[in-house]
């Protein structure tokens, strides 16, 4: 069936299995079903896995481009942006990969303020 969330963690389990090429069809397939739809979280997490799977076939230009439309989709993906840095840096575009940098910290602070830094030291 083409039931996104389905396709979605059937693509999440090739990638554990290390089937980059299946976990790329079923990727793309979850960014086809959902390209109409409303939802845009669910294609802005199959691009950036997709995207993934393009850094693990070597195609990074392609997983840029790919990170790039998720993060597009919904800013808060602050694992996308770490991921997008550094395939940034191993094509040496270092001062873009800084910003996706500063953009993860950001957006892994908005979402997720429980695993800031701290500093506090008990007494």
């Amino acid at each position: 069936p083409d039931e996104p969330d389905t396709i979605f963690a059937l693509g999440l389990l090739a990638m554990e299995e290390g089937e980059f090429e299946s976990a790329e069809e079923l990727f793309g397939r979850v960014v086809q079903i959902t390209a109409q739809s409303r939802n845009r979280l669910i294609r802005a997490k199959a691009s950036a896995r997709l995207a993934d799977v393009q850094v693990e076939l070597g195609r990074l230009d392609s997983a840029i481009l790919l990170y790039n439309d998720a993060l597009g989709r919904n800013p808060d993906l602050y694992e996308a942006w770490h991921r997008l840095a550094t395939v940034l840096q191993r094509v040496g575009r270092e001062e873009e990969a800084l910003t996706a940098f500063s953009e993860s910290e950001s957006a892994r602070n908005r979402i997720r303020p429980d695993l800031m830094q701290t500093t506090e030291f008990p007494e």
